[in-house]
């Protein structure tokens, strides 16, 4: 996720969309910019969400209801 990001806004990217066209009163490069920090947020909400944790919470859960039965 960083790498995209960081490719997402990198110069030459970011400059094609340095044109004199205003998206609802804002320039496109400042609405590219804030769009994509909008979804780079937006899509590691929802990569925690579907992801498991990796601390091992649901290993352990499944240890511990084993050693009960």
């Amino acid at each position: 996720m960083p790498v995209v990001g960081a490719m997402l806004v990198m110069p030459p990217l970011v400059l094609l969309f340095d044109v004199q066209v205003d998206v609802f009163g804002v320039p496109l490069i400042v609405a590219y910019l804030f769009g994509t920090w909008l979804a780079l947020i937006v899509a590691s909400f929802v990569l925690r969400k579907r992801l498991p944790n990796g601390d091992g919470d649901e290993l352990q859960m499944a240890d511990d209801k084993e050693t009960r039965s």
